[in-house]
């Protein structure tokens, strides 16, 4: 039987994922081909809004949709 060292192990207050607020939840993937010069275009807007590049890609993306409704 193996001894239990230390306070590790089990869990751990605010340890885990965050819940999320309902309707804001994305777990559909998609993947997308870009030339280097679309890439490049989408690195300058990334780095301009302060923001990951998956995340300025959804923001585009998500403001496209919206205007095809």
């Amino acid at each position: 039987m193996a001894v239990k060292r230390g306070n590790r192990g089990g869990p751990r207050k605010g340890a885990g994922r965050k819940p999320v607020v309902a309707g804001e939840v994305r777990n559909n993937r998609v993947v997308v081909l870009l030339t280097n010069v679309e890439l490049k275009t989408l690195k300058k807007y990334a780095k301009e809004e302060d923001l990951p590049i998956g995340t300025a890609a959804y923001k585009l993306m998500a403001g496209a949709l919206k205007r095809r409704k």
